[in-house]
């Protein structure tokens, strides 16, 4: 976009699609912390300050972003086509999404900064 305005809310954009990748990997509370943190606060700040830009200096209009566009689109096509020929015995379908909610471990039930630590580097690794 040349608009920053939209770009910034691209951005937001990308950062909520983040949050619903986390969603489905079971971490909901990094989810929620990405939520907050990242669109609440540090997206709404790129706003404002986009907001107080001038809007003179991204009035031009750039042909050379065409070009840009292209050789993006090819590099992430071949990497797609690459990553899809390198990886044909692998069965998408039996990947098995398992969480350990259902089981409740009594050490899980302290809350300390080191727990949610080990969680983070373990059970949710980012």
């Amino acid at each position: 976009f040349t608009n920053p305005i939209f770009s910034a809310f691209s951005l937001g954009l990308v950062l909520v699609c983040i949050s619903l990748f986390y969603i489905l990997s079971n971490s909901h509370f990094v989810a929620a912390a990405q939520l907050l943190i990242y669109v609440g606060a540090i997206n709404v700040l790129i706003i404002f300050a986009v907001m107080f830009m001038k809007g003179s200096e991204y009035s031009h209009n750039f042909d050379f972003w065409t070009v840009g566009d292209g050789v993006t689109l090819m590099v992430c096509i071949s990497i797609f086509v690459s990553l899809m020929t390198t990886n044909p015995d692998t069965s998408w379908y039996g990947i098995i999404w398992t969480t350990r909610s259902n089981q409740i471990i009594e050490q899980d039930l302290i809350s300390n900064s080191q727990q949610i630590g080990i969680h983070l580097s373990t059970d949710f690794f980012l």
